[in-house]
């Protein structure tokens, strides 16, 4: 009797098993479900040119980075480049998130790309900082910018940081890209 309690014993367990298995490839199923549906959600396809369309671009530059000749060997782009925008409507993460994948991709040649958005066109100016072109050392610009976006392409590394009013006086909201 004791040989048919083990027997039966070991397929109930196995059953146990088929079933934890069966009900965890139906969870994973439900949360790749929900987290595309997710980022449709934050994503719609018609964001980017949406924003592009909103957005006046007022100023453009490149610089090349100092590198060795190690470096140079390699064959990258040692050239930033950065775009500074300028805009007064409504901002929507899904617009933003979109625009800046579309520019992260864009812009993948450069070695070091930046984009920022100002509140308007007159409060426009150049950051002060040669390494990071950021603007944490101008207070007075920050008041004014509601979007800056950075991406490296050695790493793929790419974050922005925006809020709709600007990104001195309130929680920034980051997105990582």
């Amino acid at each position: 009797m004791a040989s048919k309690k083990q027997g039966g014993g070991c397929l109930s367990g196995i059953l146990k098993m088929l079933a934890l298995c069966f009900a965890l490839s139906l969870l994973i199923s439900w949360l790749m479900v929900d987290d595309q549906q997710n980022r449709n959600a934050v994503n719609p396809v018609n964001a980017a040119p949406a924003l592009q369309s909103k957005l006046q671009l007022v100023d453009s530059y490149t610089e090349d980075q100092k590198v060795t000749e190690e470096l140079k060997e390699q064959g990258r782009s040692f050239t930033n480049k950065t775009e500074i925008f300028a805009f007064d409507g409504e901002l929507t993460e899904a617009e933003i998130r979109q625009f800046c994948e579309a520019k992260k991709r864009e812009n993948a040649a450069f070695f070091w790309y930046g984009c920022v958005v100002f509140d308007k066109k007159e409060n426009v100016t150049r950051s002060t900082s040669p390494v990071t072109a950021l603007y944490g050392n101008q207070d007075d610009c920050l008041q004014h910018i509601r979007v800056m976006f950075t991406t490296n392409s050695v790493n793929g590394f790419g974050e922005v940081v925006w809020h709709p009013e600007n990104i001195f006086e309130h929680k920034v909201s980051r997105i990582r890209l």
